[in-house]
Protein backbone atom coordinates (compact mmCIF):
# COMPACT_ATOMS: atom_id res chain seq x y z
CA UNK A 1 0.00 0.00 0.00
CA UNK A 2 1.56 3.30 -1.13
CA UNK A 3 1.43 6.80 0.24
CA UNK A 4 -1.94 8.57 0.18
CA UNK A 5 -2.52 10.68 -2.92
CA UNK A 6 -1.89 14.40 -2.52
CA UNK A 7 -4.76 16.75 -3.34
CA UNK A 8 -4.30 18.70 -6.58
CA UNK A 9 -4.56 22.03 -4.74
CA UNK A 10 -1.68 21.02 -2.49
CA UNK A 11 0.40 20.05 -5.55
CA UNK A 12 -0.45 23.43 -7.10
CA UNK A 13 0.68 25.28 -3.95
CA UNK A 14 3.89 23.23 -3.77
CA UNK A 15 4.58 23.81 -7.45
CA UNK A 16 4.64 20.08 -8.25
CA UNK A 17 1.43 19.85 -10.28
CA UNK A 18 1.87 18.11 -13.63
CA UNK A 19 -0.99 17.82 -16.10
CA UNK A 20 0.02 14.27 -17.10
CA UNK A 21 -0.45 13.13 -13.48
CA UNK A 22 -3.62 15.09 -12.75
CA UNK A 23 -6.82 13.15 -12.22
CA UNK A 24 -9.26 13.87 -15.04
CA UNK A 25 -12.55 15.35 -13.81
CA UNK A 26 -11.26 15.53 -10.25
CA UNK A 27 -13.90 16.55 -7.72
CA UNK A 28 -13.23 20.15 -6.78
CA UNK A 29 -15.52 21.44 -4.04
CA UNK A 30 -16.22 25.15 -3.89
CA UNK A 31 -14.31 27.15 -1.32
CA UNK A 32 -16.59 28.09 1.57
CA UNK A 33 -17.37 31.81 1.63
CA UNK A 34 -17.22 33.42 5.04
CA UNK A 35 -16.41 31.92 8.39
CA UNK A 36 -18.77 29.22 9.67
CA UNK A 37 -19.85 29.07 13.28
CA UNK A 38 -19.01 25.94 15.25
CA UNK A 39 -21.31 22.98 14.65
CA UNK A 40 -23.86 22.11 17.35
CA UNK A 41 -21.77 19.17 18.56
CA UNK A 42 -19.02 21.61 19.66
CA UNK A 43 -21.17 24.31 21.26
CA UNK A 44 -20.96 22.75 24.75
CA UNK A 45 -17.15 22.77 24.64
CA UNK A 46 -15.52 26.20 24.83
CA UNK A 47 -12.03 24.90 23.96
CA UNK A 48 -13.29 23.04 20.88
CA UNK A 49 -15.27 26.12 19.76
CA UNK A 50 -12.23 28.38 20.06
CA UNK A 51 -10.12 25.89 18.15
CA UNK A 52 -12.84 25.64 15.46
CA UNK A 53 -12.79 29.42 15.02
CA UNK A 54 -8.99 29.52 14.86
CA UNK A 55 -8.61 26.66 12.37
CA UNK A 56 -11.49 27.66 10.08
CA UNK A 57 -10.14 31.23 10.01
CA UNK A 58 -6.70 29.91 9.01
CA UNK A 59 -8.07 27.53 6.35
CA UNK A 60 -10.27 30.32 4.97
CA UNK A 61 -7.28 32.67 4.70
CA UNK A 62 -5.42 29.97 2.73
CA UNK A 63 -8.42 29.41 0.41
CA UNK A 64 -8.73 25.82 1.63
CA UNK A 65 -11.96 25.91 3.67
CA UNK A 66 -14.57 23.55 2.22
CA UNK A 67 -17.92 22.68 3.76
CA UNK A 68 -17.37 18.99 3.10
CA UNK A 69 -14.33 19.09 5.44
CA UNK A 70 -16.32 20.43 8.41
CA UNK A 71 -16.81 17.00 10.05
CA UNK A 72 -13.05 16.32 9.96
CA UNK A 73 -12.26 19.79 11.30
CA UNK A 74 -14.80 19.21 14.10
CA UNK A 75 -13.23 15.81 14.87
CA UNK A 76 -9.83 17.50 15.13
CA UNK A 77 -11.25 20.13 17.49
CA UNK A 78 -13.00 17.54 19.69
CA UNK A 79 -9.87 15.40 19.99
CA UNK A 80 -7.61 18.35 20.83
CA UNK A 81 -10.13 19.65 23.41
CA UNK A 82 -10.34 16.15 24.91
CA UNK A 83 -6.55 15.98 25.05
CA UNK A 84 -6.32 19.31 26.92
CA UNK A 85 -9.07 18.27 29.34
CA UNK A 86 -7.41 14.91 30.00
CA UNK A 87 -4.00 16.55 30.49
CA UNK A 88 -5.56 18.84 33.12
CA UNK A 89 -7.06 15.78 34.83
CA UNK A 90 -3.63 14.10 34.82
CA UNK A 91 -2.01 17.26 36.21
CA UNK A 92 -4.50 17.34 39.08
CA UNK A 93 -4.81 13.61 39.82
CA UNK A 94 -1.45 12.29 38.66
CA UNK A 95 -0.53 9.59 36.16
CA UNK A 96 -1.01 6.62 38.48
CA UNK A 97 -3.26 5.41 41.26
CA UNK A 98 -3.18 2.68 43.86
CA UNK A 99 -5.44 -0.31 43.33
CA UNK A 100 -7.41 -1.71 46.32
CA UNK A 101 -4.77 -4.44 46.54
CA UNK A 102 -1.95 -1.88 46.84
CA UNK A 103 -0.55 -2.01 43.30
CA UNK A 104 0.34 1.11 41.36
CA UNK A 105 -1.54 1.36 38.07
CA UNK A 106 -1.62 3.87 35.22
CA UNK A 107 -4.75 6.01 35.23
CA UNK A 108 -7.04 5.50 32.19
CA UNK A 109 -6.78 9.24 31.41
CA UNK A 110 -3.12 8.74 30.40
CA UNK A 111 -3.95 6.37 27.52
CA UNK A 112 -7.06 8.35 26.61
CA UNK A 113 -5.00 11.54 26.32
CA UNK A 114 -2.41 9.76 24.19
CA UNK A 115 -5.08 8.39 21.84
CA UNK A 116 -6.85 11.76 21.54
CA UNK A 117 -3.59 13.52 20.68
CA UNK A 118 -2.54 10.86 18.16
CA UNK A 119 -5.87 11.09 16.35
CA UNK A 120 -5.86 14.90 16.41
CA UNK A 121 -2.34 14.98 14.97
CA UNK A 122 -3.32 12.52 12.25
CA UNK A 123 -6.41 14.55 11.29
CA UNK A 124 -4.57 17.85 11.63
CA UNK A 125 -1.77 16.77 9.31
CA UNK A 126 -4.25 16.47 6.43
CA UNK A 127 -5.01 20.19 6.88
CA UNK A 128 -1.42 21.33 7.56
CA UNK A 129 -2.13 22.02 11.25
CA UNK A 130 1.25 20.81 12.49
CA UNK A 131 4.87 21.66 11.79
CA UNK A 132 5.67 18.50 9.88
CA UNK A 133 2.68 18.91 7.56
CA UNK A 134 3.39 22.63 7.02
CA UNK A 135 7.03 21.93 6.17
CA UNK A 136 5.83 20.05 3.09
CA UNK A 137 3.82 23.02 1.79
CA UNK A 138 5.45 25.92 -0.01
CA UNK A 139 3.07 28.85 0.41
CA UNK A 140 2.79 30.88 -2.78
CA UNK A 141 4.48 34.26 -2.86
CA UNK A 142 6.73 33.89 0.17
CA UNK A 143 9.99 33.64 -1.77
CA UNK A 144 9.07 36.09 -4.50
CA UNK A 145 10.43 39.60 -4.41
CA UNK A 146 7.98 42.39 -5.07
CA UNK A 147 8.84 45.28 -7.43
CA UNK A 148 10.09 47.51 -4.60
CA UNK A 149 12.44 44.78 -3.33
CA UNK A 150 13.85 44.31 -6.84
CA UNK A 151 14.62 48.03 -7.13
CA UNK A 152 16.16 48.27 -3.64
CA UNK A 153 18.29 45.15 -4.08
CA UNK A 154 19.99 46.22 -7.32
Amino acid sequence: MGNPKKPTQLKRIQGTLRSDRQTPNEMTPAVYNGLPGPPDMLKHDKSACELWKEKTRWLHSMGMLHEMDFPEIAAYCVNMADYWELREDIRINGREFMTPKGFEQKRPAVNMAKEALELALKIGSTFGFNLSARSKISAPGQDEEDDLDKILNR
